[in-house]
């Protein structure tokens, strides 16, 4: 991938020298392929397609408009072109630096009644029931990156309609950190049955957990 990558830039270096020497000349001739370099990148990263797709869309808007007043020169639309390309490029790297953190992240997951004072599982649910007034899923996050972080968490119920979807921010100053969420089953709207917990960290799925919630007594 490190080549496939150093082709890449070198290849967006060459466009951006190209457009610098050649000057102005007309739109036909100054048109590059940058289709085909997105599409370049899209094959190389993990970086979902429609994120590519929108934060070109994005950058290409904003740049765009700071040359407005210089549009009948087309060798400055051309450079813009070129230089949201090498702004996906790097954006494209810090991703992946940070899908690498998050891979080496370990978690520890509890379904429990309630927790204590001391911010541990006061038990360990293997099921739940309708009726219960509560019941939480614990996680404990081991080798957490440092900072802070978007945490996102999608309940099914036992239908597979979405139960409860809810995202909040939280700052971990240490590599062992310790979250919870609490959810109070609806009666006569929640379905039992195999209940599933997806838990997502900054837009990526971390985990996905099942528990059978029984019917009410």
């Amino acid at each position: 991938m490190k080549n496939h990558k150093t082709k890449l830039e070198a290849q967006i270096r060459r466009e951006i020298q190209r457009l610098v020497l050649k000057g102005d000349q007309e739109h036909e001739e100054e048109h590059i392929h940058t289709e085909d370099l997105i599409e370049a990148l899209k094959k190389i990263t993990d970086v979902p397609e429609t994120e590519i797709d929108r934060i070109a869309s994005t950058v290409r808007e904003n740049l765009t408009q700071q040359f407005r007043q210089k549009r009948k020169n087309f060798r400055y639309l051309s450079i813009v072109t070129a230089v949201i390309l090498f702004i996906i490029f790097i954006f494209t790297g810090l991703r992946l630096n940070r899908i690498h953190q998050l891979s080496q992240i370990k978690c520890k997951t509890v379904f429990t009644s309630q927790v204590s004072s001391d911010h541990e599982p006061v038990d360990n649910l293997q099921e739940a029931r309708m009726d219960m007034e509560s019941f939480t899923i614990f996680i404990r996050w081991e080798n957490l990156p440092v900072g802070k972080h978007n945490y996102r968490i999608k309940i099914y119920d036992g239908n597979g309609h979405i139960a409860w979807n809810s995202e909040w921010q939280f700052y971990s100053d240490e590599l062992t950190y310790s979250t919870w969420s609490t959810y109070h089953p609806k009666q006569n709207i929640d379905q039992p049955g195999q209940w599933k917990f997806e838990i997502y960290l900054e837009e990526f799925k971390i985990l996905e957990k099942f528990l059978h919630v029984h019917p009410s007594l």
